[in-house]
């Protein structure tokens, strides 16, 4: 939940753990007022918090807890290597092999839950480059399955997804004082990978993630129909990954976000491939705790394909006395209240 929504007496749901990986406090804690002062002024935008309501609306997730939990360890093995012995070996070629097996069952099990998959959790919310890289995959092969690729270009797609920033591992000190980050990070990662060849569409997925379709982002300038089409599909799922991530630590909105998006299409992004992936992915995931444009609070019930920012919604009020949540039995779908919207969301 967005810090400035805490209140004293809710309860941690998860540790709380600050960037460098120092535990903070135990999950199951109750938060005084100096506990939540204190994480706001170490920075913390957000922490989780105790919601039994919003936990029953989110049982069903993309892919099985086990299985994010191992894409995320085989993540943390690759990063836990060092970077000289990466320099000097590139890409170990048991580490795909290692990962085929997760990314193959990732298609397997995202492609079953396809037809309602708006009403799971694609994305997690959270910092660091594990977390990014596990949602930008899942993301990607969501949009992927739902445009109906074929299984050898859908692992293409997961595997490029999974490791376009992988050449972050290599970028030095040295090189980010003459260069831009971006530009350095995707032609080292397209190195790493290009010396495995059953990694050779990923290297362009790393080499081009940053690219933009009107010719004006790095490393290369290339545009339009140049760049790979798996290419242009991770740009947009890292893209809206990050930006769902800064909307908690700013005024900007979700909404905001969408449409500064698609305003880029054929622009910054490949207009076709970005508006199938909003047809496709939750931008309020079942569960999010929302505050609509009319003050009121909502729970997000149900998505549905096409209409990505106009979930159906149950509106709920919070007791100032406890500062519980109180669920109504009354939902509102949004495509039929054209005047109401969705304006912060509170709780992922």
């Amino acid at each position: 939940m967005r810090i400035r929504e805490v209140k004293a007496g809710m309860v941690l749901s998860q540790d709380v753990i600050d960037e460098s990986g120092k535990f903070l406090l135990n999950k199951g804690i109750t938060l005084t007022e100096s506990y939540i002062s204190r994480l706001r002024s170490l920075g913390f935008h957000e922490i989780p918090v105790l919601d039994p309501y919003a936990a029953s609306l989110k049982q069903n997730t993309v892919i099985t807890r086990d299985l994010r939990r191992k894409l995320s360890d085989c993540f943390r093995d690759l990063y836990a290597l060092k970077t000289t012995k990466m320099r000097e070996t590139k890409l170990p070629a048991n580490y795909i092999n290692k990962l085929r097996p997760f990314l193959n069952k990732v298609i397997e099990e995202t492609g079953s839950k396809l037809g309602y998959i708006n009403d799971l959790q694609i994305r997690e919310p959270g910092k660091g480059e594990v977390t990014h890289a596990v949602n930008v995959c899942l993301l990607s092969v969501t949009a992927g399955l739902y445009l109906k690729y074929p299984r050898p270009v859908l692992f293409d797609l997961a595997l490029g997804a999974m490791l376009h920033d992988v050449g972050k591992l290599l970028t030095a000190n040295e090189h980010k004082a003459r260069l831009d980050e971006n530009k350095i990070h995707t032609v080292l990662g397209a190195q790493l990978l290009s010396s495995n060849k059953t990694a050779e569409v990923a290297a362009r997925i790393a080499a081009e993630h940053h690219e933009r379709y009107d010719g004006l982002g790095l490393p290369y300038g290339l545009t339009g129909k140049s760049l790979h089409p798996l290419s242009r599909l991770v740009a947009i799922a890292d893209y809206f990954d990050n930006a769902m991530k800064k909307t908690t630590s700013s005024d900007i909105s979700r909404q905001e976000v969408v449409e500064d998006m698609l305003s880029g299409g054929h622009t910054r992004f490949d207009l076709n491939l970005l508006r199938a992936f909003f047809h496709i992915t939750p931008v309020y995931p079942v569960g999010s705790l929302v505050r609509l444009n009319t003050r009121q609070l909502a729970y997000v019930v149900k998505n549905k394909i096409h209409y990505s920012t106009r979930p159906t919604i149950r509106l709920v009020e919070r007791n100032p006395a406890t500062s519980r949540i109180e669920v109504s039995k009354k939902d509102l779908d949004l495509i039929f209240k054209p005047n109401v919207t969705i304006a912060d969301i509170l709780s992922e």
